[in-house]
């Protein structure tokens, strides 16, 4: 499988998961949106959750790099928390998609170990920038109060996504967290 076919096999597994939940896509689902076939798949990806967990490390990676530009064009810790939930909302409600690590986390008690730790993976990239970005913001709130905030904007933007995709308008994801944010940044 050439780098352009993985990369094809790993977002097309990433769009699929998002939109239907990791047991709603079969790699025979896979396969038809790309015109592979699923022997393919299945030689480079032993089981669907091996290729759920890469794909999920795929994108970890990518958010990894959206932080890092997150960070390399804002000085501010504070805005660059408000920078990272206009750009996640923007992203997910253009595309009315799940967080794809959100989506598997909320059936983790069904999906097999490679994905779920896949998906505790990409939670935590996010979860250590949003902590480091509070204390930065916010030395003055206790250690453990500011990793319960770091969990609060997490919930704030999986929930506002949900709520969003729920009611069918890319607005309520931004109303929700414009009315919400300030007061776990300030309070």
């Amino acid at each position: 499988m050439s780098a352009d076919t993985r990369e094809k096999v790993l977002a097309t597994t990433e769009i699929l998961m998002s939109d239907r939940g990791y047991e709603g896509v079969s790699i025979k689902d896979i396969a038809a949106a790309i015109g592979l076939r699923t022997a393919a798949i299945f030689y480079h990806f032993p089981t669907k959750a091996d290729l759920a967990a890469a794909a999920l490390d795929r994108a970890r990676r990518d958010l990894a790099v959206l932080l890092a530009g997150i960070d390399a064009a804002e000085a501010m810790p504070r805005r660059r928390i408000v920078m990272f939930l206009e750009t996640f909302g923007r992203i997910k409600t253009e595309r009315s998609a799940f967080c794809f690590a959100g989506i598997l986390a909320a059936t983790r008690g069904i999906i097999p170990d490679p994905a779920r730790d896949a998906a505790a993976r990409f939670g935590e990239t996010l979860l250590d920038w949003l902590r480091a970005n509070l204390a930065a913001s916010r030395p003055d709130l206790d250690a453990a109060i500011r990793a319960r905030r770091a969990l609060a904007v997490l919930a704030l933007a999986e929930g506002a996504l949900l709520v969003a995709r729920m009611q069918g308008t890319p607005d309520s994801y931004r109303q929700a967290v414009e009315e919400a944010l300030p007061a776990l940044l300030d309070g």
